[in-house]
């Protein structure tokens, strides 16, 4: 099957076998990137430096109607400023999907800086024991680790599609109470993965030692340590709930064991 996509007026703008044509966002010379309907629409919605919710309600889509009478539609959504997140924008968006990511996005770095003192105890609460910080030096080491820690807790928390004033101080008023429980409880489910990976690691590189000489017995604990990397991915953090922590902890000691 050929894809073509038209403009409004029948001209080609793109043709093609591959269905991800149309996930693109096309557009010709004049089409709805450039045009003075968007440039208008922009005008009215689009801010900078945000550092509060001092916004309207955000609908999800605002349809555009171009002289000619075509209609298409563009989606408001925040924008994380930058890498430091001091600041959101409010940005038009082509794509729904687009809009949404960024959105989420956005509305996260806003509470990250709504929540900015407690954030502070967040990441001193997520210290790993002076006893188990070279533990994580397998999992990009201390700092790198206690920071996925600190965003886990904000992402479950703050990465939500809230479109008003009234439901983002709503959220903000429920969730600040489990802030800091949140995170305990994410340090005592992950401290358990990290000592048990740690000491199947030494383990196997004492059993590596041991049988240095020995071609087949090399080749094997190398593929448990492959089964080990793969029970216990870099980012377990970020892709384990609690029930899925406690049950890698098992099985990184049965995997040992047998």
């Amino acid at each position: 099957m050929r894809i073509s996509i038209t403009d409004a007026k029948g001209k080609e703008l793109c043709s093609g076998r591959d269905p991800s044509l149309l996930s693109r966002n096309v557009t010709d010379k004049t089409g709805a990137f450039a045009s003075p309907e968007l440039d208008a629409a922009k005008q009215i919605w689009e801010r900078t430096g945000i550092t509060c919710w001092d916004l309207s309600d955000l609908p999800e889509s605002i349809e555009l109607k171009s002289a000619d009478a075509v209609k298409w539609p563009v989606y408001p959504g925040l924008q994380k400023a930058d890498e430091k997140g001091k600041s959101v924008n409010l940005r038009l968006f082509l794509d729904r999907k687009t809009a949404l990511a960024s959105h989420k996005e956005g509305v996260c770095a806003l509470f990250s800086l709504y929540f900015s003192k407690d954030l502070k105890f967040l990441k001193k609460a997520l210290k790993l024991p002076n006893d188990m910080k070279r533990m994580a030096d397998y999992f990009g080491g201390s700092a790198v680790f206690e920071k996925k820690m600190v965003e886990r807790i904000v992402n479950n928390l703050f990465f939500k599609n809230i479109r008003s004033k009234n439901a983002f101080y709503a959220h903000a008023e429920a969730v600040a109470p489990s802030i800091l429980y949140e995170g305990r409880d994410l340090l005592n489910r992950v401290l358990p993965v990290l000592k048990a990976y740690h000491e199947t690691r030494i383990a196997l590189y004492t059993l590596e030692v041991a049988h240095n000489t020995n071609a087949a017995v090399l080749q094997f604990l190398d593929g448990l340590r492959m089964e080990l990397s793969k029970l216990v991915p870099e980012n377990f953090t970020d892709l384990y709930d609690a029930e899925r922590k406690k049950a890698a902890v098992e099985s990184v000691y049965w995997l040992i064991e047998e």
